[in-house]
């Protein structure tokens, strides 16, 4: 299930949520794939100053160069820039599951490190909670028992 957020009368938000499959291997490909782009070119966040659309060509570029390097054109090398585009376009329910899962992936990441460390990555939650950027039910709801979590431990 995800949510999607959309202008109803008056200008209020309405929630739609509707039920769609996806393929858990396709989720899985798209996500490695999407991770190769970062590892090449860093993952890039807004306080970086990179436009979405120059993050979007380094990765591209990023994908090609390596795609080069695996021996050129192929269907192996079609499907990952085809898996790659579509984590871009953030459109299929596929993509917006791997999205959500990328958010929360970095979330989990700034509690441990504010476990181990001692430090306050309030930071990373506002910019997630303030962008809206969690669409999916499920993995909302693994951000409740992650925030509940990290209150406990606060």
């Amino acid at each position: 299930v995800y949510r999607k957020r959309r202008r109803g009368g008056g200008g209020r938000r309405k929630e739609e949520c509707r039920v769609v499959e996806f393929s858990a291997d396709r989720c899985v490909r798209m996500a490695i794939v999407h991770d190769i782009a970062e590892a090449v070119v860093g993952d890039i966040t807004p306080d970086d100053g990179i436009s979405k659309e120059e993050k979007g060509k380094l990765e591209k570029n990023a994908m090609l160069q390596f795609l080069k390097e695996l021996g050129g054109d192929s269907d192996f090398g079609s499907e990952m820039m085809e898996l790659w585009q579509e984590y871009e376009d953030n459109i299929t329910p596929a993509a917006i599951v791997v999205h959500d899962i990328d958010k929360y992936e970095m979330l989990l990441q700034a509690v441990e490190y504010e476990k181990r460390k001692g430090a306050q990555l309030q930071e990373f939650f506002d910019y997630v909670e303030q962008k809206k950027q969690i669409k999916t039910e499920l993995v909302h709801s693994w951000m409740e028992v992650l925030m509940a979590e990290r209150a406990k431990a606060n």
